[in-house]
């Protein structure tokens, strides 16, 4: 592209998604029908359901024998199924629905958001007698979900205690499943729940790994023959996980770094990150929408632009001094842009994150590398103390007092100014700007004051909304500080669900109008 930068074709690209989405270009498109029959599909991905059997989100391809323009659907496999695998072929007898979209209910939470994202656009439970054969196939994805498995069960034999197993899974493949709810809590308080979803810096360090088995290779000066079998033992580990976006956006970005290494072109850092982003857009447009892909392109760009600034000790000069800054260095110039993202997508900001990840930041190679060898031998060697170090870091942090930061509801324009403004900061401090930088300092200092003071928004003394689903109807009514969900369900089971779901999709609606506690309440009490 000569001496045009690639952020200006990303830029347009972003705008041409932006416009697409608004104007509903990109909207999946819908299946030929919502109705009963026999469906045969294809398995994409599974996972275990929270209450019993299995989700699985599958592309159906056949209806009643006859061909179909494919589509996705979320499955829920009931009762005792034999465990499905990515990459299987189903039949099962049924009936589709729409995939549920958020109700008519100001700040519910949207659970269906990520799915339809991904283009699924239905949904169905099959029971026992409605499948009609699950059947194996000859396919990369299952040959993958096999190995997957196999590795799981490896292991859950070699002997650790469960906590060890479940974030170790979670860690190496990307089976996040059996983690509970008040882990997943305690380690995103203590600025932690990054290392329990595969993400960057997982593929990082099995990039490290790789690259450390191919070294032999580097004294035989085989330099692009090791970073070749690096690039491809990557895309084997990303389809191993079953291409979790997270990993593949990681592999995607380190391939352009080792392409251009290959090829013996240096390209800036900045443009290698804008080529790695159009390449991901141009696959799946409906990325640019995700938290993971804004986080880590944020925690990239933070990196390029903050960590030379912030870590300026010479590196020849003075290698130990540059190895204790180093991990502080970055973790701060990786939150700086990816904690106004966490704040928009997730209303919290853990205060501790610097001090916790520079504990954790050794821990976590040696924990990989101890899994690895947990999964290979079957054998606890030192994962469990390994593992319960990590779990200790998170145990203290996050129950310090003022921990995290909660009730964070920045609108999306503020959000993308204060990214906007942060980064031309790190981009003038880092080419040595400061008329820029100073004006930059600035603007971001006024958005965040704005952030603020910004008033909170004024609700209504009353509120009353109805939400009217397959089993029963809720009404929410919000007054004088209370909110109680109304519901018709006359069983024990049937209340007691609908506690724990609207617990969850009620959070946020709760959090802004600062009511702390939801009453369930039946018409006939």
């Amino acid at each position: 592209m000569g001496r045009v930068p690639l952020s200006i074709p990303l830029a347009v690209l972003i705008a041409l998604i932006l416009i697409g989405d608004s104007c509903g270009w990109m909207r999946p498109q819908e299946p030929p029908a919502f109705s009963g029959g026999v469906f045969s599909a294809y398995v994409l991905s599974v996972r275990e359901a929270e209450t019993d059997g299995y989700l699985m989100v599958a592309q159906i391809d056949s209806i009643n024998s006859s061909a179909v323009l494919p589509f996705k659907a979320r499955l829920h496999f009931l009762n005792d199924y034999p465990e499905p695998i990515a990459g299987m072929r189903l039949r099962f007898r049924g009936r589709l629905q729409p995939l549920a979209a958020p109700p008519a209910v100001p700040d519910i939470v949207d659970f269906n958001a990520e799915l339809r994202r991904r283009g699924v656009v239905a949904s169905a439970a099959v029971a026992r007698d409605s499948l009609v054969y699950l059947a194996r196939t000859n396919s990369l994805r299952y040959f993958c979900a096999e190995a997957n498995n196999e590795a799981l069960i490896r292991l859950k034999r070699s002997g650790l205690d469960a906590q060890s197993i479940d974030i170790l899974a979670a860690m190496l493949l990307g089976r996040s499943d059996s983690l509970t709810d008040e882990t997943r809590a305690m380690f995103s308080a203590a600025g932690l729940s990054h290392l329990l979803a595969l993400s960057g810096m997982h593929t990082g360090i099995i990039a490290m790994i790789i690259s450390c088995a191919l070294w032999p290779l580097y004294f035989g000066r085989h330099v692009r023959t090791r970073l070749l079998l690096t690039m491809i033992a990557l895309f084997a580990f990303a389809a191993f996980t079953g291409f979790i976006p997270s990993v593949t956006r990681a592999v995607i970005m380190a391939s352009v770094y080792m392409t251009g290494r290959i090829i013996g072109r240096k390209s800036p850092a900045l443009n290698s990150l804008c080529l790695a982003a159009i390449i991901i857009l141009v696959i799946s447009p409906q990325e640019l929408f995700a938290a993971g892909f804004q986080m880590s392109f944020a925690a990239v760009l933070g990196i390029i632009l903050f960590f030379p600034v912030i870590d300026s000790v010479n590196r020849r000069e003075h290698p130990w001094l540059y190895a204790l800054v180093s991990f502080p260095a970055l973790s701060l110039s990786a939150m700086i842009l990816t904690g106004f993202v966490a704040a928009y997508h997730f209303h919290s900001y853990p205060l501790y994150f610097l001090f916790a990840n520079l504990l954790i930041v050794p821990l976590v190679p040696l924990a990989i590398s101890s899994g690895i060898i947990s999964i290979l031998f079957e054998t606890p060697f030192l994962s469990d103390y390994l593992i319960g170090a990590i779990d200790w870091v998170a145990q203290t942090f996050a129950a310090l007092p003022g921990a995290v930061l909660d009730g964070l509801y920045p609108p999306a324009w503020l959000t993308v100014a204060l990214v906007v403004a942060a980064a031309l900061l790190g981009l003038a401090l880092s080419g040595g700007k400061k008329f820029l930088a100073c004006e930059s300092a600035v603007l971001l200092v006024g958005l965040m004051v704005i952030a603020a003071v910004r008033p909170a928004p004024i609700y209504p003394e009353k509120e009353l909304y109805t939400i009217v689903e397959p089993r029963s109807t809720q009404q929410i009514l919000v007054a004088n500080g209370e909110c109680v969900v109304i519901t018709d369900a006359t069983s024990a089971a049937d209340v007691a669900d609908i506690q724990r779901r609207y617990a969850l999709l009620l959070r946020d609606f709760m959090a802004k109008r600062n009511i702390n506690k939801l009453t369930i309440k039946r018409n006939d009490d």
